[in-house]
Formats: C-alpha cells, sequence, structure tokens
C-alpha cells in the first residue's frame, strides 16, 4: 500500500518499469485508478554514504562536468524533489575518521594513474622532454594556479601542481614559477633524467632551470605573437584598396580582400568549371591565394600594366601572418637540418630582404620559405633604400637575434599542454570558483587524458586544415580504437567496487 500524489491515501501499487539510465534509478508506478507517476534516486532519505545510488548520481554529476546548482535544476525542471545541498557536498567531502568523500578517492586514482605515467616514461630509459605551462582559474583574482607537466613524445601527463594566493601569500601572477619548481623537483627526487623544459617566454624560469642544470626551450607560438607585436608598433601597415573584380588584383594583399567562393567564380569565369579540384578548394585561405595567383599568372610575373616597382600597397596585415609562418617554418628547418641560433637568425632575417625583392638567398632548402611568402614573382613591398626596411630589420634583429634564437632551434611548442588545460575547463570552468572540488575535477581531468594517451592510434587520418591563425591545425590526428571499457566505468568501479 502506498499513497499516490493524485488521488492519496493508501491503495495498491504497481512498478510497470525499472531503469537504471545513466546511474539513476527510475521506476514508472502505476495505480488501480489509472494514476501514474515516476521515481528516481535524486533524493533518499537517511545517511549520505549509506545510499549507494545516490552517491553514483552525484559521482555522474561532477565527472560529466557538470555542478550541483545543474543537477539541482534538472531535477526541477523533471518535477522531481530538489537535491538538499549539504548532502551533495557531504558525500564529495566525507566525515573525517568517519567517511572518505568522493574527492579524496578520484584524487587518490589521479595520484596512481600519474605513477604509471612516470613508470611508463622512466623505462623509455633516455632523457626526457618535458612541456610545463600554467592555468589560472579565472583572468582576475584567480584562486589556483595549476601547472602541468606533460612528456612531449607520450603526451602522458606526469605530474600537476597548484598554488592558491590565499596559502602563499603572493599575487596569483607570482605563483607559476615557484609552482613549476616545485613540480619539476618532484619529478627529479622520483628519478627521471630530465633533458630539456619546454615553456612560454618567462623571464624568471630561466635562472630556476639553470640552477637545476635543465636546458630550456621556449614556445615558439608565443614568440610569433610578441615578433607581430612588436611589428604593429613600428610599422604602419596599410590598408589595400578594395578592387572590383579579382582579375585586376596584381599583389597578395589584394587577393586577400576578396573571399574564398569570389576567387573560385573569378577562376570558373576564365578558365571555366572544373579548374580546381575538390583538394584545391578546402585548401585555407593563404594558400588558397597562392593557388589562384600561379593560375591566373602562369609565367611567373604578374600582370602589371601600371609598370610599379613596388607594391603600392605596402605591408599589411597580411604580411604579419607571413612574417609569422616564415619564423615557423625557419625554426623547423633549424631542427631538421640541425642547425645551431646563427642559421635559425640569418633565415629569419631573411624575410626583410624577401619583401623587398631580394631572393638571391632563395636557393635549395629556403627556396621553401621564399615559396610560402609568395614566391619570386610577387612585387617587392618596398625598396632597401626605403626606411621601412631598415625598421624591420632593427625590429628582427633585436626580437631575433642570435641569442633570442638559441632557446627555438628545436622548433618546440606547448600546445598538447594547452589543449590539457582545455579539457580542465569542461570540469573547472573559469566563470565558477570551485572552493571545494577543484583538486577533484582537476584529477578527473588527468584521468581522462592519461586514459586517451595511452591508446596505441588505429591510424593518423588526414585533417582539413582552416583558417589563417598563427596556429594551423594539424595536418593529421589519431584515430583511436573504440575502447572496450570506460575510464568513467573503472573510476566508478574504484570508487563503489
Amino acid at each position: 500500500m502506498r499513497p499516490t500524489p493524485r488521488h492519496g491515501g493508501g491503495c495498491a501499487v504497481d512498478v510497470s518499469y525499472v531503469g537504471y539510465p545513466g546511474l539513476i534509478c527510475r521506476i514508472s508506478l502505476a495505480c488501480k485508478k489509472s494514476c501514474h507517476w515516476t521515481w528516481h534516486n535524486a533524493l533518499v532519505g537517511g545517511a549520505v554514504y549509506s545510499c549507494r545510488l545516490q552517491q553514483q548520481l552525484f559521482h555522474a554529476t561532477v565527472t560529466a562536468g557538470t555542478t550541483y546548482t545543474v543537477l539541482n535544476d534538472f531535477c526541477i525542471a523533471f518535477g522531481v524533489a530538489p537535491v538538499h545541498k549539504p548532502t551533495f557536498y557531504s558525500c564529495m567531502r566525507g566525515e573525517p575518521n568517519v567517511h572518505e568523500g568522493c574527492n579524496a578517492k578520484v584524487v587518490r586514482q589521479s595520484v596512481r594513474y600519474c605513477d604509471l605515467a612516470i613508470d611508463t616514461v622512466m623505462r623509455l630509459g633516455r632523457p626526457v622532454t618535458w612541456m610545463v605551462d600554467g592555468r589560472y582559474d579565472s583572468a582576475r583574482s584567480a584562486q589556483h594556479c595549476t601547472v602541468t607537466a606533460i612528456e612531449c613524445d607520450t603526451r602522458l601527463v606526469v605530474g600537476v601542481h597548484t598554488l592558491r594566493p590565499k596559502n602563499e601569500g603572493k599575487a596569483s601572477n607570482q605563483l607559476e614559477v615557484p609552482a613549476v619548481v616545485r613540480l619539476l623537483r618532484g619529478l627529479l627526487s622520483r628519478g627521471l633524467k630530465i633533458r630539456c623544459v619546454v615553456s612560454d617566454d618567462c623571464a624568471a624560469l630561466g635562472p630556476q632551470l639553470e640552477r637545476l642544470g635543465i636546458e630550456w626551450q621556449k614556445d615558439c607560438h608565443h614568440k610569433v605573437k610578441n615578433i607581430r607585436k612588436a611589428l604593429r608598433k613600428v610599422v604602419t601597415l596599410k590598408v589595400p584598396k578594395k578592387l572590383n573584380n579579382p582579375h585586376q588584383c596584381m599583389s597578395e594583399s589584394q587577393f586577400m580582400q576578396f573571399t574564398k567562393q569570389e576567387l573560385l567564380d573569378a577562376l570558373t569565369d576564365r578558365f571555366g568549371p572544373g579548374s580546381l579540384t575538390t583538394k584545391e578548394e578546402r585548401l585555407k585561405k593563404s594558400d588558397f591565394v597562392a593557388l589562384v595567383m600561379s593560375k591566373m599568372y602562369p609565367y611567373g610575373t604578374m600582370k602589371n600594366n601600371k609598370s610599379l616597382v613596388v607594391d603600392a600597397d605596402g605591408v599589411t596585415e597580411l604580411h604579419m601572418h607571413e612574417v609569422g609562418h616564415w619564423f615557423l617554418r625557419a625554426s623547423q628547418l633549424c631542427r631538421d637540418e640541425g642547425g645551431d641560433f646563427v642559421t635559425l637568425h640569418n633565415d629569419v632575417m631573411m624575410i626583410a630582404d624577401h619583401w623587398a625583392g631580394d631572393h638571391s638567398r632563395c636557393v635549395a632548402d629556403r627556396e621553401l620559405l621564399c615559396s610560402k611568402a609568395g614566391g619570386p614573382s610577387r612585387l617587392p613591398l618596398y625598396t632597401h633604400d626605403d626606411p621601412v626596411y631598415d625598421i624591420i630589420r632593427q625590429t628582427l634583429g633585436r626580437h631575433c637575434s642570435t641569442t633570442v634564437c638559441s632557446y627555438y632551434t628545436e622548433f618546440r611548442h606547448t600546445s598538447t599542454v594547452e589543449t590539457f588545460q582545455g579539457t580542465i575547463i569542461i570540469y573547472a570552468k573559469k566563470a565558477l570558483h570551485f572552493e571545494k572540488s577543484y583538486e577533484l575535477r582537476l584529477a578527473i581531468a588527468v584521468i581522462r587524458w592519461n586514459n586517451h594517451a595511452w591508446q596505441d592510434p588505429l591510424e593518423y587520418r588526414v585533417g582539413r586544415p582552416s583558417g589563417t591563425s598563427i596556429r594551423p591545425r594539424p595536418s593529421h590526428y589519431r584515430h583511436n580504437r573504440p575502447p572496450t571499457d570506460s575510464w568513467m566505468d573503472r573510476l566508478s568501479t574504484f570508487i563503489f567496487g
């Protein structure tokens, strides 16, 4: 006998359905008076640690990256009793000397994953390279500074270290270097041999790594951003005049004013349909423009009815992206050839002469640099007597000196760490402050990342590049086998048995 929500009183009740969607127990009930309703375990009376299903519900909520507020709103929207907030947080934190909460269990499991990652790296039997980067939980008034170390080859997270301003007595922007040093010392104490550390351009980190006897390489993409920022300050960028149709263009900057569809229509008007393959149509904008120019001017010289000596538009925003791609390509070429910082410095400085129309050094492997920046057929942006030439050489010489280039000879980057930080955002969004569950959410991100990094890819599939960002997407991406089990299921089994 059970009271019904519509008629009240006691009557015989039949169970018409029992299910467990998403670790939630859902029961459909019906009485003889045609009254139907649904019950589930969003709220169960009694101590939370004695209710296994409710614990699983709370654990599934955090594992999915949601919060108590979202769970409570979800229950109310479906007409279920709201979740008791003290009960939810009691399940997460537990009770000292009585009951271990979900937070401590998940953190303990993430430590096991990091220990296994360290053992995997040590079995390589050689000094390794770490990518290190910091993350703040907010752009302003950050309450957590988390530093992550990832091995370059295996992409495994071997350690994370979090410092809080209220515990350290320092501002949040002063915690990254101490956190990196503590993390590296902990890894060295485990017997790891660290050959090199890759990080962003943080001047305070250099002396600390020198004391530890570790080589320092810097992220190339951060350097590209600084070079572009410096050139924008000293060079007045011109805006190319928009022409009526692509057939009147005589420079890359003019072609870039048109969309890919407009350029494709111009090629169709001149050469008929089918002038480009499907693969060529999918090229990113800068490569697509170079392809269009090669088809419209196939003999190496552009149509120049006005007999121009230099490009009237001069240095534009397009060339700021170009200098970034030039630096990345030069750094990659230095790594492949085993060059030194002098070679890299000379290759980077070549772009000033390239823009002036001097292609005497664009030979052999350096011809690839030239082709990525318009090739020899492009109109010069200025002459050697132009003041802009001296300004660009002085700026590049200051930001890409031989001393500076010594940190970029291996073409390293921290993009893998930044991708992992994107995984952290799934569980700990920067718009919210997780005072009680930050360590738990960070631990779940580590477990998820290492679980995927340990998988051997079935194949590497070709990706489709898009955009003109200084951080181009990789040409290939990992395609893993379908997992035989889920990391969420294993974590749930570890916690609940």
